[in-house]
């Protein structure tokens, strides 16, 4: 009995991992493809230089990435101690999310102001993006670590 419940688990565990890798490239290509946005569309000719506007948008870029990064060491110990598999797939999605901001003001950048270095909120994003690549370890580890 107990090696059908394991079976069902690493099961489960498999298909929340192909759910966490799609969102991971999902999310990935919208940085990407924001960026391309960037490079097709011509900037309003009323966007002017704003440098405040643009540090501002670049700190509380940069806040967010590294932000994501605590949310989800935080969560996934959480899901780790309480045995929930779900919490370790909304930790990864909300760092995701947080990552994702960087590039949105990265293009929201491009778009009212005319700062030439809108481009490393990509960067940022998409470096965040990289590390937070989905390990199907922290899914074993919510439903296995009793087992060990």
């Amino acid at each position: 009995m107990q090696s059908q419940n394991q079976d069902k688990a690493r099961v489960s565990i498999e298909a929340r991992y192909r759910i966490l890798l799609i969102l991971w490239f999902a999310i990935l290509n919208s940085v990407a493809l924001f960026f391309g946005m960037t490079l097709f569309i011509p900037r309003p000719e009323a966007a002017e230089a704003n440098s405040i506007l643009a540090l501002t948008l670049t700190g509380v870029g940069i806040l967010t990435a590294i932000v994501s990064f605590v949310v989800k060491k935080k969560l996934l110990e959480q899901a780790a101690e309480k045995q929930q598999p779900t919490q370790v797939q909304s930790a990864y999605i909300i760092a995701f999310a947080l990552s994702e901001v960087a590039s949105l003001f990265g293009l929201l950048m491009y778009m009212i102001t005319a700062e030439r270095y809108y481009y490393l909120m990509f960067i940022v994003s998409a470096v965040c993006m990289l590390a937070h690549f989905p390990r199907r370890e922290h899914l074993l580890a919510t439903v296995f670590k009793n087992q060990r």
